[in-house]
């Protein structure tokens, strides 16, 4: 039975090589420079930003667009092949739900698109 730590993880799978966090393969010296930069960068944002609005109207953008149509559109897609085996790729079903995911990964593409037209 697997004994969870404090932050909610089991043992089991934290000894895994899949569940190593990224950041801490990294060199102590690429992980201060790369989040020195990130701070820099999010520090002048918020001095030069002269209204959140435009913030808040960015994040809505991307973050409904994707939740509406790049999410379902991207998992589908990965776990068709991922999963998929060759009997369910060669229903007309199938092909029909790639179709849509390929419509859905466009439109976000338009959305976005259209947002940073009208916003410039």
């Amino acid at each position: 039975m697997d004994t969870f730590s404090e932050s909610g993880a089991s043992s089991a799978t934290a000894n895994t090589a899949r569940s190593a966090l990224t950041y801490k393969k990294l060199s102590d010296n690429v992980f201060f420079w790369t989040a020195l930069i990130m701070h820099i960068i999010v520090i002048i944002l918020a001095l030069t930003v002269k209204s959140i609005d435009s913030i808040f109207e960015l994040a809505g953008a991307i973050g409904s667009a994707s939740t509406t149509f790049l999410f379902p559109g991207l998992a589908y897609l990965v776990a068709l092949n991922r999963y998929g085996s060759n009997r369910i790729r060669q229903k007309w079903e199938t092909s029909f739900y790639k179709v849509m995911a390929w419509i859905f990964l466009f439109v976000q593409a338009v959305v976005l698109a259209m947002y940073f037209y009208l916003k410039i």
